[in-house]
């Protein structure tokens, strides 16, 4: 979303501020690197995913890899997001 989406869909007064977007992501961010979660009632859920290590295949040399464990952040939308969706 653009900031002229704002405008078209609400009307000027209506526009988020960039510092409360920001903090927003900020926040969810500095949950997720200490292992917790962000839930929005009826949105949705922001949690951190543990991958387990496994086997891969380089592309361009089809050489097998291994690809380390790692943590990755998932977005899990919320039954009335996807009844929304749908």
């Amino acid at each position: 979303m653009t900031g002229s989406f704002w405008v078209r869909r609400f009307g000027a007064g209506i526009f988020p501020s960039p510092g409360l977007i920001n903090a927003f992501i900020k926040t969810v961010s500095d949950e997720l690197a200490t292992g917790g979660d962000v839930r929005l009632v009826g949105f949705g859920s922001f949690v951190v995913k543990d991958r387990k290590a496994r086997k891969g295949v380089n592309p361009q040399t089809k050489e097998p890899i291994d690809i380390q464990a790692k943590r990755v952040p998932k977005f899990v939308a919320g039954k009335g997001l996807k009844e929304k969706v749908v």
